[in-house]
């Protein structure tokens, strides 16, 4: 009896565990998106999809200090700051409930500096639009850049679609003049 009831045991943990294969990357779906700041100041990160070709920053978005996952220092790599268990498996046409999927075919990445956010607050840097840089990434760039995003953007970010353009800032993450 105690061995059948811990075969069993074992069985019910092993369909567990495989089951709980659902947020494992595939080569269309990432839960996280490494991001590298290689500027001097720490920079905060938000995403969207749903809302593109709109790239205003949605007004139902909070101030990405509130969630120190978005914060990404210098010199710094995260695989927290662009993350969802949700959008990047409805994205490029996942099934999301049931039988609807949902087509979003860019993934907006909004790049905010500290200095900014703590000298205007989060409502004026909504509403005036002082987003530090902006990628408007797809699933195919994202395969190019083998889900790795850079701040200031790399030589292999120079044909993504961004704004302000590529080149507009130094390897320090200054703005050139």
């Amino acid at each position: 009896m105690k061995k059948t009831l811990f075969i069993l045991s074992i069985i019910c943990v092993l369909l567990v565990l495989t089951a709980a294969d659902c947020t494992k990357d595939t080569t269309n779906r990432h839960y996280h998106i490494n991001f590298k700041n290689n500027s001097k100041t720490t920079i905060w990160v938000i995403h969207n999809g749903e809302e593109f070709p709109d790239t205003l920053i949605p007004s139902w978005e909070r101030d990405p200090r509130v969630d120190s996952m978005s914060a990404i220092l210098p010199g710094e790599n995260s695989a927290e700051a662009i993350w969802s268990w949700d959008f990047f498996e409805c994205e490029y046409g996942y099934t999301v409930y049931g039988n609807d999927t949902v087509g979003y075919d860019t993934l907006s990445v909004y790049v905010f500096n500290d200095d900014t956010l703590a000298r205007y607050g989060w409502q004026t840097v909504r509403e005036n639009y002082l987003v530090h840089q902006r990628y408007d990434l797809s699933l195919d760039d994202l395969k190019l850049l083998n889900w790795q995003l850079y701040f200031p953007p790399s030589e292999e970010m120079r044909d993504i679609k961004m704004w302000p353009p590529y080149g507009t800032y130094d390897a320090n993450g200054h703005r050139v003049e």
